[in-house]
Protein backbone atom coordinates (compact mmCIF):
# COMPACT_ATOMS: atom_id res chain seq x y z
CA UNK A 1 0.00 0.00 0.00
CA UNK A 2 1.67 3.26 -1.00
CA UNK A 3 2.26 6.00 1.96
CA UNK A 4 -0.19 8.03 3.10
CA UNK A 5 -0.03 11.70 3.71
CA UNK A 6 -2.41 12.34 6.37
CA UNK A 7 -3.79 15.78 4.92
CA UNK A 8 -5.72 14.86 1.96
CA UNK A 9 -6.78 17.50 -0.05
CA UNK A 10 -10.53 17.74 -1.99
CA UNK A 11 -11.31 19.84 -5.33
CA UNK A 12 -13.85 22.59 -4.04
CA UNK A 13 -16.24 22.28 -6.24
CA UNK A 14 -19.46 20.05 -5.68
CA UNK A 15 -21.09 18.12 -8.23
CA UNK A 16 -24.39 17.11 -8.09
CA UNK A 17 -26.30 13.91 -9.95
CA UNK A 18 -29.48 12.48 -10.68
CA UNK A 19 -28.75 9.00 -11.72
CA UNK A 20 -26.07 9.00 -13.79
CA UNK A 21 -26.09 12.58 -14.73
CA UNK A 22 -23.22 14.50 -12.96
CA UNK A 23 -23.85 18.62 -12.33
CA UNK A 24 -21.25 21.17 -10.95
CA UNK A 25 -22.99 23.25 -8.51
CA UNK A 26 -22.47 27.21 -8.93
CA UNK A 27 -18.79 28.24 -7.42
CA UNK A 28 -18.96 31.46 -4.99
CA UNK A 29 -17.31 34.00 -6.35
CA UNK A 30 -16.28 35.66 -2.43
CA UNK A 31 -12.91 34.15 -1.39
CA UNK A 32 -12.84 31.28 0.85
CA UNK A 33 -10.76 30.33 3.42
CA UNK A 34 -11.66 27.28 4.90
CA UNK A 35 -13.18 23.90 3.02
CA UNK A 36 -17.27 24.04 3.14
CA UNK A 37 -16.44 19.97 2.55
CA UNK A 38 -14.18 17.94 4.58
CA UNK A 39 -14.10 14.38 6.39
CA UNK A 40 -11.61 13.97 9.13
CA UNK A 41 -11.32 10.63 10.91
CA UNK A 42 -9.09 8.22 12.09
CA UNK A 43 -8.89 4.79 9.33
CA UNK A 44 -6.91 2.11 11.84
CA UNK A 45 -5.18 4.81 14.03
CA UNK A 46 -3.96 6.58 11.71
CA UNK A 47 -5.45 10.61 11.36
CA UNK A 48 -6.97 11.23 8.18
CA UNK A 49 -8.18 15.32 7.35
CA UNK A 50 -9.90 15.05 3.54
CA UNK A 51 -10.44 18.98 3.10
CA UNK A 52 -11.86 20.78 -0.30
CA UNK A 53 -8.71 22.16 -2.25
CA UNK A 54 -6.77 20.27 -4.15
CA UNK A 55 -5.21 16.51 -5.56
CA UNK A 56 -8.12 15.89 -7.57
CA UNK A 57 -10.09 15.45 -5.00
CA UNK A 58 -13.62 15.95 -5.80
CA UNK A 59 -17.55 15.52 -4.33
CA UNK A 60 -20.38 14.03 -6.34
CA UNK A 61 -23.74 14.75 -4.80
CA UNK A 62 -26.63 12.27 -5.70
CA UNK A 63 -29.50 10.80 -5.16
CA UNK A 64 -31.51 7.43 -6.89
CA UNK A 65 -34.35 5.45 -5.95
CA UNK A 66 -34.00 1.67 -7.18
CA UNK A 67 -37.20 -0.61 -7.11
CA UNK A 68 -37.50 -0.63 -3.36
CA UNK A 69 -39.12 2.52 -3.80
CA UNK A 70 -36.73 4.30 -1.14
CA UNK A 71 -34.81 7.57 -2.06
CA UNK A 72 -30.99 7.08 -1.32
CA UNK A 73 -29.23 10.23 -0.72
CA UNK A 74 -25.17 9.97 -1.37
CA UNK A 75 -22.70 12.05 -1.36
CA UNK A 76 -19.13 10.87 -2.67
CA UNK A 77 -15.51 12.22 -1.40
CA UNK A 78 -12.96 10.44 -4.28
CA UNK A 79 -10.45 11.24 -6.62
CA UNK A 80 -10.48 11.33 -10.24
CA UNK A 81 -6.68 11.09 -10.53
CA UNK A 82 -3.64 10.71 -8.40
CA UNK A 83 -0.94 10.37 -11.31
CA UNK A 84 2.13 12.05 -10.57
CA UNK A 85 0.70 13.10 -6.81
CA UNK A 86 0.15 10.69 -3.54
CA UNK A 87 -3.12 8.53 -3.73
CA UNK A 88 -6.11 8.90 -0.80
CA UNK A 89 -8.81 7.53 0.80
CA UNK A 90 -12.05 7.83 -0.92
CA UNK A 91 -15.65 8.27 1.60
CA UNK A 92 -19.25 7.85 0.42
CA UNK A 93 -21.82 7.96 2.40
CA UNK A 94 -25.63 6.67 1.60
CA UNK A 95 -28.03 7.63 3.60
CA UNK A 96 -31.66 5.82 2.97
CA UNK A 97 -35.09 8.32 2.99
CA UNK A 98 -37.66 7.08 6.12
CA UNK A 99 -40.15 5.94 3.47
CA UNK A 100 -41.16 3.96 0.51
CA UNK A 101 -41.88 6.81 -1.99
CA UNK A 102 -44.01 6.21 -5.69
CA UNK A 103 -41.23 6.28 -8.16
CA UNK A 104 -40.35 10.04 -9.04
CA UNK A 105 -42.11 11.16 -6.52
CA UNK A 106 -40.88 14.12 -4.57
CA UNK A 107 -38.11 13.25 -1.75
CA UNK A 108 -38.61 14.90 1.59
CA UNK A 109 -35.02 15.11 2.86
CA UNK A 110 -36.38 17.46 5.85
CA UNK A 111 -37.91 14.31 7.21
CA UNK A 112 -35.34 11.55 5.84
CA UNK A 113 -32.51 13.68 6.75
CA UNK A 114 -33.42 14.13 10.35
CA UNK A 115 -30.60 15.34 12.72
CA UNK A 116 -30.43 12.08 14.87
CA UNK A 117 -28.88 8.88 15.33
CA UNK A 118 -29.07 6.26 12.23
CA UNK A 119 -28.49 2.47 12.62
CA UNK A 120 -25.71 0.86 10.24
CA UNK A 121 -27.98 -1.23 7.14
CA UNK A 122 -26.15 -4.38 8.31
CA UNK A 123 -29.02 -7.06 7.79
CA UNK A 124 -30.05 -7.05 11.21
CA UNK A 125 -31.93 -3.87 11.16
CA UNK A 126 -34.28 -2.67 14.72
CA UNK A 127 -37.51 -1.38 13.11
CA UNK A 128 -37.97 1.83 13.05
CA UNK A 129 -41.87 2.27 13.91
CA UNK A 130 -44.26 0.00 16.22
CA UNK A 131 -47.97 -0.45 15.75
CA UNK A 132 -50.33 -0.10 19.13
CA UNK A 133 -53.17 -1.02 19.53
CA UNK A 134 -55.47 0.19 22.78
CA UNK A 135 -58.67 -0.67 24.28
CA UNK A 136 -60.91 1.30 26.65
CA UNK A 137 -61.78 -0.41 29.89
CA UNK A 138 -65.16 0.55 30.10
CA UNK A 139 -68.56 0.07 29.02
CA UNK A 140 -69.29 0.57 25.52
CA UNK A 141 -71.79 3.32 27.09
CA UNK A 142 -69.34 5.91 27.74
CA UNK A 143 -68.51 6.22 24.04
CA UNK A 144 -67.18 7.80 21.60
CA UNK A 145 -63.91 7.34 22.84
CA UNK A 146 -61.47 10.50 21.76
CA UNK A 147 -57.55 9.35 21.61
CA UNK A 148 -55.07 11.96 21.81
CA UNK A 149 -50.98 10.82 20.78
CA UNK A 150 -48.23 13.35 21.46
CA UNK A 151 -44.61 12.85 21.09
CA UNK A 152 -43.92 16.22 22.17
CA UNK A 153 -43.50 17.30 18.60
CA UNK A 154 -46.87 16.92 17.04
CA UNK A 155 -50.20 15.61 17.97
CA UNK A 156 -52.57 13.58 16.54
CA UNK A 157 -56.33 12.52 17.50
CA UNK A 158 -59.02 9.94 16.87
CA UNK A 159 -62.24 8.64 17.43
CA UNK A 160 -63.45 5.34 18.11
CA UNK A 161 -66.95 4.01 18.79
CA UNK A 162 -68.71 1.98 20.88
CA UNK A 163 -68.77 -0.76 17.66
CA UNK A 164 -65.44 -0.34 16.89
CA UNK A 165 -63.57 1.30 20.11
CA UNK A 166 -60.34 0.12 19.91
CA UNK A 167 -57.72 2.72 18.79
CA UNK A 168 -54.75 1.94 16.09
CA UNK A 169 -51.56 4.49 15.88
CA UNK A 170 -48.38 3.98 14.32
CA UNK A 171 -45.58 5.04 16.98
CA UNK A 172 -41.44 5.61 15.81
CA UNK A 173 -38.87 3.96 17.70
CA UNK A 174 -37.21 5.31 20.48
CA UNK A 175 -39.65 7.96 20.99
CA UNK A 176 -41.86 8.65 24.61
CA UNK A 177 -45.12 9.18 23.92
CA UNK A 178 -48.17 10.60 25.98
CA UNK A 179 -51.27 8.77 24.60
CA UNK A 180 -54.63 9.94 26.18
CA UNK A 181 -58.23 8.45 26.18
CA UNK A 182 -61.80 10.63 27.24
CA UNK A 183 -64.77 9.40 27.70
CA UNK A 184 -68.60 10.48 27.54
CA UNK A 185 -69.67 10.20 31.02
CA UNK A 186 -73.13 11.62 32.20
CA UNK A 187 -71.42 12.77 35.40
CA UNK A 188 -68.49 14.14 33.32
CA UNK A 189 -65.59 13.46 30.80
CA UNK A 190 -62.91 12.07 32.53
CA UNK A 191 -59.46 11.53 30.40
CA UNK A 192 -57.06 9.47 31.42
CA UNK A 193 -53.15 9.61 29.85
CA UNK A 194 -50.32 6.88 30.08
CA UNK A 195 -46.76 7.46 29.20
CA UNK A 196 -44.96 5.39 26.70
CA UNK A 197 -41.84 4.81 25.53
CA UNK A 198 -41.61 3.02 22.14
CA UNK A 199 -38.83 0.31 21.47
CA UNK A 200 -38.83 -0.48 25.61
CA UNK A 201 -38.63 -3.98 26.06
CA UNK A 202 -40.47 -3.23 29.36
CA UNK A 203 -44.18 -2.26 29.15
CA UNK A 204 -46.49 -2.60 31.33
CA UNK A 205 -50.74 -2.62 32.31
CA UNK A 206 -51.55 -2.15 36.01
CA UNK A 207 -54.92 -3.78 36.71
CA UNK A 208 -57.50 -2.68 39.64
CA UNK A 209 -60.02 -4.12 41.49
CA UNK A 210 -62.70 -2.20 43.90
CA UNK A 211 -62.66 -4.87 46.51
CA UNK A 212 -66.44 -3.68 47.67
CA UNK A 213 -67.90 -2.16 45.38
CA UNK A 214 -70.56 -0.28 46.99
CA UNK A 215 -69.13 0.63 50.38
CA UNK A 216 -65.14 1.17 49.97
CA UNK A 217 -62.69 2.63 48.97
CA UNK A 218 -60.20 -0.12 49.37
CA UNK A 219 -58.42 -1.40 46.43
CA UNK A 220 -56.25 -4.14 45.19
CA UNK A 221 -53.80 -3.51 42.09
CA UNK A 222 -51.83 -5.91 40.08
CA UNK A 223 -49.48 -5.90 37.05
CA UNK A 224 -48.58 -7.62 33.79
CA UNK A 225 -44.65 -6.46 32.53
CA UNK A 226 -43.49 -7.97 29.38
CA UNK A 227 -40.33 -8.73 30.74
CA UNK A 228 -39.27 -9.69 34.55
CA UNK A 229 -39.46 -6.37 36.73
CA UNK A 230 -36.70 -6.35 40.08
CA UNK A 231 -38.06 -3.11 41.35
CA UNK A 232 -42.01 -1.61 41.70
CA UNK A 233 -42.35 1.61 43.31
CA UNK A 234 -46.15 2.72 43.95
CA UNK A 235 -47.46 5.80 44.42
CA UNK A 236 -51.22 6.16 44.55
CA UNK A 237 -51.92 9.94 43.73
CA UNK A 238 -53.48 10.77 47.77
CA UNK A 239 -52.17 12.59 50.80
CA UNK A 240 -51.39 9.40 52.58
CA UNK A 241 -48.79 8.17 49.72
CA UNK A 242 -46.90 4.74 50.23
CA UNK A 243 -44.77 2.56 48.35
CA UNK A 244 -44.53 -0.97 48.04
CA UNK A 245 -41.84 -3.11 45.84
CA UNK A 246 -44.21 -5.79 45.11
CA UNK A 247 -46.32 -6.71 41.95
CA UNK A 248 -49.74 -6.55 44.05
CA UNK A 249 -50.55 -4.18 46.45
CA UNK A 250 -53.78 -2.78 48.42
CA UNK A 251 -54.68 0.81 49.14
CA UNK A 252 -57.58 2.05 50.50
CA UNK A 253 -58.40 5.95 50.13
CA UNK A 254 -59.10 7.83 53.37
CA UNK A 255 -61.65 10.94 51.76
CA UNK A 256 -64.29 12.66 52.66
CA UNK A 257 -65.49 14.06 49.43
CA UNK A 258 -65.40 12.38 45.37
CA UNK A 259 -62.62 12.63 43.09
CA UNK A 260 -60.15 11.23 41.01
CA UNK A 261 -56.57 9.62 41.85
CA UNK A 262 -53.94 8.51 39.59
CA UNK A 263 -52.06 5.79 40.66
CA UNK A 264 -48.46 5.88 39.25
CA UNK A 265 -46.55 2.69 38.91
CA UNK A 266 -42.48 2.71 38.14
CA UNK A 267 -41.15 -0.21 36.97
CA UNK A 268 -37.45 -1.00 36.50
CA UNK A 269 -35.29 -4.10 35.28
CA UNK A 270 -31.42 -2.99 34.78
CA UNK A 271 -31.48 0.43 32.48
CA UNK A 272 -35.02 -0.27 31.25
CA UNK A 273 -37.49 1.90 33.17
CA UNK A 274 -41.16 1.99 32.38
CA UNK A 275 -44.10 4.07 33.92
CA UNK A 276 -47.59 2.89 34.11
CA UNK A 277 -50.72 5.12 35.16
CA UNK A 278 -54.20 4.18 36.29
CA UNK A 279 -56.95 6.46 37.02
CA UNK A 280 -59.15 5.31 39.95
CA UNK A 281 -62.61 6.75 40.70
CA UNK A 282 -62.83 7.03 44.21
CA UNK A 283 -66.66 8.57 44.50
CA UNK A 284 -68.74 7.78 47.98
CA UNK A 285 -71.81 9.68 46.52
CA UNK A 286 -71.51 7.19 43.06
CA UNK A 287 -69.39 3.86 43.11
CA UNK A 288 -70.16 3.67 39.72
CA UNK A 289 -68.17 6.39 38.50
CA UNK A 290 -66.78 5.97 35.27
CA UNK A 291 -63.20 5.81 34.48
CA UNK A 292 -61.19 6.56 31.18
CA UNK A 293 -58.81 3.69 31.66
CA UNK A 294 -57.28 1.66 28.78
CA UNK A 295 -55.13 -1.27 27.91
CA UNK A 296 -52.33 -1.12 25.59
CA UNK A 297 -50.61 -3.69 23.05
CA UNK A 298 -46.89 -2.64 20.74
CA UNK A 299 -46.54 -4.72 18.11
CA UNK A 300 -43.16 -3.87 15.90
CA UNK A 301 -43.07 -3.41 12.13
CA UNK A 302 -40.04 -5.02 10.58
CA UNK A 303 -37.67 -2.79 8.63
CA UNK A 304 -37.37 -4.85 5.61
CA UNK A 305 -36.58 -2.03 3.19
CA UNK A 306 -33.97 -0.57 5.40
CA UNK A 307 -35.10 2.88 5.84
CA UNK A 308 -33.30 5.17 7.58
CA UNK A 309 -30.06 3.16 7.46
CA UNK A 310 -26.65 3.95 6.81
CA UNK A 311 -24.10 2.63 4.47
CA UNK A 312 -20.00 3.78 4.20
CA UNK A 313 -17.67 3.20 1.69
CA UNK A 314 -13.80 3.63 1.71
CA UNK A 315 -11.67 3.10 -1.16
CA UNK A 316 -7.94 2.71 -0.05
CA UNK A 317 -5.35 3.86 -2.23
CA UNK A 318 -4.58 0.67 -4.28
CA UNK A 319 -8.28 0.28 -5.25
CA UNK A 320 -10.46 -1.67 -3.08
CA UNK A 321 -13.61 -0.56 -2.06
CA UNK A 322 -14.53 -1.80 1.89
CA UNK A 323 -18.46 -1.37 3.04
CA UNK A 324 -19.66 -1.50 6.22
CA UNK A 325 -22.98 -3.57 4.83
CA UNK A 326 -20.66 -6.74 4.52
CA UNK A 327 -21.16 -8.01 8.61
CA UNK A 328 -23.01 -6.22 11.69
CA UNK A 329 -21.49 -3.76 12.95
CA UNK A 330 -19.85 -3.65 16.81
CA UNK A 331 -21.41 -1.61 19.69
CA UNK A 332 -18.72 1.19 19.50
CA UNK A 333 -20.07 1.79 15.86
CA UNK A 334 -22.30 5.11 15.57
CA UNK A 335 -24.29 7.67 12.69
CA UNK A 336 -25.40 10.69 13.68
CA UNK A 337 -26.96 13.62 11.64
CA UNK A 338 -26.12 17.06 14.09
CA UNK A 339 -27.09 19.17 11.18
CA UNK A 340 -28.79 19.84 8.06
CA UNK A 341 -28.96 23.23 5.52
CA UNK A 342 -30.41 24.25 2.84
CA UNK A 343 -27.10 24.32 0.22
CA UNK A 344 -27.29 26.06 -3.53
CA UNK A 345 -29.10 24.67 -6.42
CA UNK A 346 -27.05 23.18 -8.95
CA UNK A 347 -26.67 23.65 -12.45
CA UNK A 348 -29.89 22.11 -13.07
CA UNK A 349 -32.00 23.56 -10.32
CA UNK A 350 -31.79 20.69 -8.32
CA UNK A 351 -32.13 21.21 -4.59
CA UNK A 352 -29.22 19.90 -2.16
CA UNK A 353 -28.60 20.14 1.44
CA UNK A 354 -25.50 20.33 3.28
CA UNK A 355 -25.24 17.71 5.94
CA UNK A 356 -23.28 17.74 9.21
CA UNK A 357 -22.44 13.97 10.45
CA UNK A 358 -20.35 12.18 13.39
CA UNK A 359 -19.62 8.92 12.41
CA UNK A 360 -17.23 5.40 13.43
CA UNK A 361 -17.67 2.11 11.90
CA UNK A 362 -15.58 -0.88 10.73
CA UNK A 363 -16.01 -1.80 6.77
CA UNK A 364 -14.33 -5.30 4.99
CA UNK A 365 -13.55 -5.98 1.76
CA UNK A 366 -11.66 -9.65 0.59
CA UNK A 367 -8.71 -7.83 1.94
CA UNK A 368 -9.22 -7.32 5.49
CA UNK A 369 -11.14 -4.76 7.43
CA UNK A 370 -10.25 -1.40 8.75
CA UNK A 371 -11.80 0.84 11.57
CA UNK A 372 -12.79 4.09 11.15
CA UNK A 373 -12.80 6.28 14.39
CA UNK A 374 -13.48 10.01 15.89
CA UNK A 375 -15.00 10.62 12.09
CA UNK A 376 -16.52 13.91 11.30
CA UNK A 377 -17.39 15.13 8.12
CA UNK A 378 -19.53 17.91 6.42
CA UNK A 379 -20.99 16.62 3.15
CA UNK A 380 -23.58 17.88 0.43
CA UNK A 381 -26.26 16.09 -1.03
CA UNK A 382 -28.75 16.37 -3.56
CA UNK A 383 -32.69 15.60 -3.87
CA UNK A 384 -35.64 15.17 -5.83
CA UNK A 385 -37.60 17.91 -5.56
Amino acid sequence: MKKLFLNIILLSGLLAINSCKKNALPLDTAPVTEPVFYVNCNVNSVPVSVKAGVDNFYMYSSYAQPTTGVYQYKADLKQSSCAGITCGYGLSFIINDFKVSLKDAPAIPDSGLYIGKYDFNDGSLPPLTYYGAFNPLVNSVYAPFTWTFNNGVAIQTATTSATSPTAYHIFKNNQTYSVSCKISNSLGTPTHTNVFKIGNPLQANVNVTKIDPLTSLNYSYSVNSTIPVNNYDWNFGDANTNTTNLSYTYHNYDVTGDGYYTTKLTLTNGTNVCESYYQVPAFLTNPTKAHANFSNYFSPIPNTYSLSAITVLVTDPNGNVSSSDAFSQTGTSNFEIVSVEDYKDNEQGQKTKKVTINFSCTVKSSSGTLDITNGKAVIAVAYHK
